[in-house]
């Protein structure tokens, strides 16, 4: 991937919000690959050297398990060229079916009815 200058958080890097993003994107298509629909429960980046802007970037994910809906993924993130370690993430995803957006939408309806808003 890369990552453009319109992502930095300081001068010449990408903001750590940036990096979270991409790992988050970039693990969390391992189900899906797989025909399985998952959503993020949790996500935790470690931030081994800046990442820098305006280079390619390569990031890799690897099912480190998965059980009752569970799936435990890691990846890292590295500069193309070299290979040099930028992050290092680890999140696990939970198996949802299409009715997790809908209960969704009703709960964040009850949340707006309660609120006095029209929704």
């Amino acid at each position: 991937m890369w990552v453009d200058e319109a992502m930095a958080g300081g001068p010449r890097v990408a903001h750590g919000g940036w990096t979270s993003a991409i790992f988050d994107e970039v693990l969390g298509k391992l189900p899906n690959m797989h025909g399985i629909l998952a959503v993020t429960k949790t996500l935790t980046v470690d931030y081994t050297r800046p990442v820098p802007v305006g280079r390619w970037l390569l990031g890799e994910a690897r099912v480190d398990s998965r059980a009752d809906g569970a799936w435990e993924i890691s990846g890292i993130l590295t500069l193309e060229s070299t290979r040099a370690v930028l992050a290092r993430a680890h999140g696990v995803w939970v198996e949802r079916t299409r009715q997790h957006f809908e209960r969704h939408r009703e709960w964040l309806r009850d949340q707006d009815a309660a609120a006095g808003r029209a929704g």
